[in-house]
């Protein structure tokens, strides 16, 4: 039987894969859980619409990230954050740390 996954299943393969499995394993299992759709020539276009909707999700999503990277590059953000004697950070400083103060822009850099 052959079958478009709506789901990652182990042993058979990702989301939005097309497979060729046991007819009783599909029947009994992956369509009656909503796992799978019967592969025609319709979920096959259906499949192809979505697939093409996700990359273009995705490539607004980079473009956006690119234009935000584009936006920043050459700045300078300062973080305040405690040290101990010899210079060692308590704790690390995170990509969402950097960003917060990117967004207030009045951080200094202090280590203490």
């Amino acid at each position: 039987m052959q079958i478009i996954l709506l789901e990652d299943v182990p042993n058979v393969g990702k989301k939005y894969e097309e497979h060729e499995v046991a007819d009783g394993y599909g029947t009994n299992y992956l369509l009656p859980n909503g796992l799978a759709r019967v592969a025609t020539d319709r979920t096959r276009s259906q499949l192809k619409k979505k697939k093409a909707q996700i990359e273009k999700k995705r490539q607004q999503k980079r473009e956006e990230k690119l234009e935000k990277l584009a936006e920043i590059a050459g700045q300078t953000v300062s973080i305040t954050a405690k040290t101990g004697d010899q210079g060692q950070l308590f704790a690390g400083i995170y990509p969402e740390d950097i960003a917060e103060a990117h967004c207030k822009k009045s951080a200094s850099m202090t280590l203490r």
